[in-house]
């Protein structure tokens, strides 16, 4: 199969960064205030002391030494790597007001303030409200939830560290410069050529399907199999697919299946279908369900018997506990709902490229919360590797949100700084 180019050439330069690679040389991203830039600091604080941040630019700030010093920092932001780290500005003792206009006498240096919220705050503090992203006009920042990579809608943005947290708190970076470039080298087609994944079903195609939902309609779903579904001219492809799923690619998408206006249960009928020609159906949940909406049921996940799928929360990159998995899409979502999908076996390459300790431990097990569906007999949690080989085969079963739940249990053992490290990667 020839790879396609990619949209651009790769991204040469500082901006496409490797964290690993930074870390042997955080002299070139770390500064360190001296006692004199802070004093020039404390001192062009003292001059506006009481006047509005809002109405004050760099003009307003005396930095005779440190001005040069934030000016190549600010090229090194927009034009270098992307990032730096400034430390010493002392904080403790400090008034709020005061920390806040040393930290936007260093801001007029990088640019003009933008608010990014319907206030028109141009500073904002991100800290726990004690709200939660099940609300719809609730922002992450704003809670006690895990924040995920993701960009701010301006060029610059910068954080200014005010109190430790108790826990938790570890601010990371990535450079979306080198994602671009790891997407454009390993796997160009997937963003170039979609007809290599997208399938979409034809009118014959179609017909078939909906001919063999009428022959069943009316029986019960779990009890018919691919032979209750004759479908002679779709057959050999979804079996090409299921070849595919399992032994190629991994994943493809299939569009043209009627919906709308159909009753749910031909719906269903027409899924199972499809699905009888990948595998045999298996139970996902305690109620024994083959067939499960995802929805939002009015539940949260602080919860513990709640999962993630019956909230409006936000789905993480997860497995399901089965071979092959899939989703038909009923209703489009009126905000949010997007899906995504990553390579277990490139994360398993690249680990193994640049952290195998870390690898070696996902092969050993972690505690992993049952969330409440717990089989007479056993404990709330299971014990399972990230990552296993077999018959030649390396396989993935992951779910970072239900793992560090299983941290909630007295018995379960407190997660080490390797088994952070691992989970994180």
């Amino acid at each position: 199969m020839s790879v396609a180019a990619p949209p651009r050439p790769l991204i040469e330069g500082p901006s496409a960064w490797i964290g690993a690679e930074l870390a042997r040389h955080p002299e070139t991203w770390i500064y360190q205030l001296s006692p004199a830039e802070i004093a020039e600091l404390e001192a062009a604080v003292a001059k506006v002391r009481g006047l509005d941040l809002a109405d004050l630019s760099g003009a307003d700030f005396a930095l005779p030494t440190l001005a040069p010093v934030l000016d190549g920092m600010r090229k090194e932001v927009l034009n270098g790597r992307g990032f730096v780290l400034i430390r010493g500005l002392p904080v403790e003792g400090k008034s709020i007001e005061d920390s806040a206009a040393a930290y936007w006498a260093i801001g007029t240096r990088f640019g003009n303030p933008r608010s990014q919220n319907a206030m028109g705050h141009l500073l904002g503090h991100v800290r726990d409200l004690g709200v939660a992203t099940t609300d719809p006009n609730v922002r992450t920042y704003q809670t006690t939830e895990r924040q995920h990579f993701h960009t701010d809608s301006c060029d610059i943005v910068g954080l200014l560290c005010l109190k430790t947290a108790k826990s938790g708190g570890l601010s990371s970076i990535v450079s979306s410069m080198a994602i671009y470039n790891e997407m454009a080298k390993r796997r160009p087609d997937l963003a170039r050529r979609p007809e290599e994944w997208i399938y979409t079903l034809s009118p014959a195609e179609i017909g078939e399907i909906e001919a063999a939902v009428a022959q069943v309609r009316g029986r019960d779903l779990a009890g018919l199999t691919r032979a209750d579904f004759a479908l002679p001219t779709l057959a050999p492809t979804l079996d090409r697919m299921r070849e595919e799923v399992l032994n190629g690619r991994g994943f493809l998408l299939i569009r043209g299946l009627p919906v709308e206006g159909r009753p749910i249960a031909d719906s269903a009928a027409a899924y199972w279908a499809i699905g009888s020609y990948f595998g045999n159906p298996r139970s996902q949940n305690a109620m024994g369900h083959l067939l499960g909406h995802v929805r939002d049921l009015g539940l949260a996940t602080t919860d513990p018997n709640v999962r993630t799928y019956q909230t409006t929360e936000r789905q993480h990159f997860h497995t399901d506990s089965c071979d092959i998995v899939g989703l038909l899409c009923l209703k489009t979502a009126k905000s949010g709902g997007l899906s995504s999908i990553v390579s277990s076996m490139a994360i398993y390459n690249e680990m193994a490229k640049r952290r195998p300790d870390l690898l070696a431990r996902l092969f050993r097990p972690f505690a992993t919360d049952r969330r409440g569906e717990v089989p007479v007999g056993e404990k709330p949690y299971f014990n399972t590797p990230v990552f296993n080989e077999h018959a030649g085969y390396v396989s993935g079963i992951y779910s970072g949100t239900y793992i560090r739940s299983a941290q909630r249990f007295a018995e379960v053992p407190r997660f080490t700084a390797e088994d952070v490290e691992a989970l994180e990667m």
